[in-house]
């Protein structure tokens, strides 16, 4: 259970990259998520801008070859790592993919609690982004993005609500997750803080113009120490501020898809979920509902994005069937060299932008359905192949 203890010590964790850790497989990942509320939720809007780091001697984002980090096992205040910053806007109609692509020397600084990734360019401008913990109050970020097509700059953060001496809304702000593997996670582990639900303000400039936005969204430092295998991950916001989401590993064929196309529907769909599982939080009550089983399923639509046909339920006979309307696409094509040169993994990293265009279902014991929360926005992760 989260406590204030737990949770101050969950933020000072994100500024740990925990080398003890890592192995010939780690990747880590400063990741924010933001839906900025609209005239109907948090929707169609969005913004992603990330810290992506992978270790190896030469790997490649997009079309940028770059070395990557070496696992560092001196523990200090200081460490530095290579990364790519980057980060995409969608305005509603287009999304913005390249608002920063910038391969950088990345310092992070435990003690100060800053993540620094800025590279001067030939022109005199700076690109690359610093985030840090905030001074003007607890439990906040204050992040500066920018690149070539425009910038990010925003704080995120998060309150604690008592009620009765009690805390409420442990929720929404960060906690601490770990995984070991086999042999204490000597073979195998992950690391993360997530930040389900943090709160934003911020200004944000792409080719379309610039905006200031205030609204939710979700942040996590995560550190994989296994291989990146296919997930489907499904992050929403209702209208009132209540957040649906889900998580799971699968395999297939998908796993040898090496580059952007799909297959016809009965193979698109044929795979085997591992550990697949669901949440629902509503913002009003603090009460969260998990559900341990779920499924994702795509489905091309006129466009040829896929849409999504979500099912969850738990043993409690809580359910909830949905559909998705896909209106945009964003993508990071991830590789990685390995035996000298000779062979490259390949990873296929999508987020898909929706509106929730269908749901139904039953929680404790009453219907739920869009009139519940009202509309629900949000991004799923459909990725496949596999990084080693």
């Amino acid at each position: 259970m989260q406590n204030e203890k737990s949770i101050k010590e969950a933020f000072d964790d994100i500024w740990k990259h925990h080398p003890e850790l890592q192995n010939w497989s780690s990747s880590s990942w400063w990741f924010f998520l933001f839906l900025p509320k609209q005239e109907k939720g948090y929707g169609p809007k969005q913004m992603m801008f990330t810290y992506a780091s992978r270790q190896g001697s030469i790997i490649k984002v997009n079309s940028t070859w770059q070395r990557g980090f070496v696992p560092d096992r001196q523990l200090g205040n200081e460490e530095k790592f290579m990364t790519t910053v980057v980060g995409w806007i969608g305005d509603g109609k287009t999304v913005h993919e390249q608002i920063v692509h910038q391969p950088a020397l990345a310092t992070l600084n435990t003690s100060e609690q800053s993540l620094d990734a800025f590279v001067d360019q030939k022109d005199g401008n700076r690109y690359g982004a610093r985030i840090e913990a905030s001074k003007e109050r607890d439990l906040a970020i204050d992040g500066n993005f920018v690149g070539k097509d425009g910038y990010a700059k925003f704080q995120i953060w998060g309150d604690m609500e008592f009620e009765n001496g009690e805390l409420v809304n442990a929720f929404e702000l960060p906690e601490i997750l770990a995984i070991k593997g086999p042999a204490n996670g000597k073979f195998g582990n992950n690391n993360l803080v997530a930040w389900r639900k943090f709160k934003f303000k911020g200004e944000f400039k792409s080719p379309s113009g610039t905006e200031k936005h205030t609204g939710v969204g979700y942040f996590q430092r995560v550190l994989m120490n296994v291989p990146m295998q296919p997930w489907k991950w499904l992050y929403a916001v209702f209208e009132d501020g209540s957040i649906f989401s889900s998580f799971m590993l699968y395999f297939g064929i998908h796993n040898f898809r090496r580059d952007f196309y799909f297959y016809k529907q009965y193979f698109e769909r044929k795979v085997f979920h591992v550990v697949p599982g669901a949440y629902l939080y509503d913002a009003k009550t603090h009460k969260t509902i998990k559900f341990n089983k779920a499924t994702i399923v795509p489905k091309l639509n006129e466009e040829g994005h896929p849409d999504f046909y979500i099912k969850v339920s738990n043993k409690e006979g809580d359910e909830l069937m949905m559909r998705t309307k896909t209106h945009n696409h964003a993508q990071f094509l991830l590789d990685r060299r390995l035996f000298k040169k000779l062979w490259q993994t390949k990873y296929i990293y999508n987020e898909y932008m929706y509106v929730m265009d269908r749901m139904q279902g039953t929680i404790n014991g009453a219907k739920f359905d869009k009139n519940t929360h009202g509309e629900l926005w949000g991004n799923i992760e459909y990725t496949w192949g596999w990084s080693l």
